[in-house]
C-alpha cells in the first residue's frame, strides 16, 4: 500500500470516528467519503438524528441535514428569529448514495436502495428501488 493510499484510508477512519463521537449511528462496513457533510446538529446530546445501516456507501459531496429553518407558513419572519425544525434521517442497509445528493430532514430510506447523483431526497423511500432527480422519484425497482 502506498503512503497516499494509507493516508486516504486513515482519513476515512478518522471521519467515521468523528461522526460516531458526535452521536451519529453508523452500522458495519460503511464507507463515507471524507468530502461529504453529515450534520452533527441535534436538539440534545441524548438524541441521534442520523442512523445509518450496514453496507452503506456515501459518495463525494453528499449532504445529510437534520434541521431546517424555513418557515413556509410565515416567510416574513426574519431568519434570525426562526426556530430550527429537527427531523431524523434513517438510512437502511445496502444503500448507495450518489455524488452531490442532498438528504433532507425527516427522511427514511429503505434497504437495497440506489440514490442517483445530484438527487434531493425527502420523505420515505421504500426498499428495493432506484431513485433520482430533484425531487427524487422512483425510476425502477431492484430485483
Amino acid at each position: 500500500m502506498s503512503p497516499l493510499e494509507l493516508m486516504y484510508k486513515l482519513r476515512k477512519k478518522f471521519w467515521l470516528y468523528i461522526y460516531k463521537k458526535n452521536g451519529i449511528k453508523i452500522g458495519e462496513n460503511c464507507e463515507i467519503s471524507p468530502h461529504s457533510y453529515l450534520d452533527k446538529h441535534r436538539p440534545n446530546k441524548k438524541v441521534s438524528l442520523i442512523k445509518i445501516g450496514n453496507n452503506v456507501r456515501i459518495s463525494r459531496w453528499v449532504m445529510i441535514v437534520t434541521y431546517d429553518t424555513v418557515d413556509t407558513k410565515n416567510p416574513s419572519i426574519l431568519w434570525k428569529e426562526r426556530k430550527p425544525k429537527y427531523g431524523e434521517v434513517i438510512i437502511g442497509n445496502n444503500v448507495f448514495i450518489g455524488a452531490l445528493s442532498i438528504i433532507l430532514p425527516s427522511t427514511k430510506i429503505g434497504n437495497n436502495v440506489v440514490i442517483g447523483a445530484n438527487s434531493v431526497v425527502k420523505g420515505e423511500i421504500p426498499s428495493n428501488v432506484v431513485v433520482a432527480g430533484s425531487p427524487a422519484e422512483i425510476i425502477k425497482m431492484v430485483p
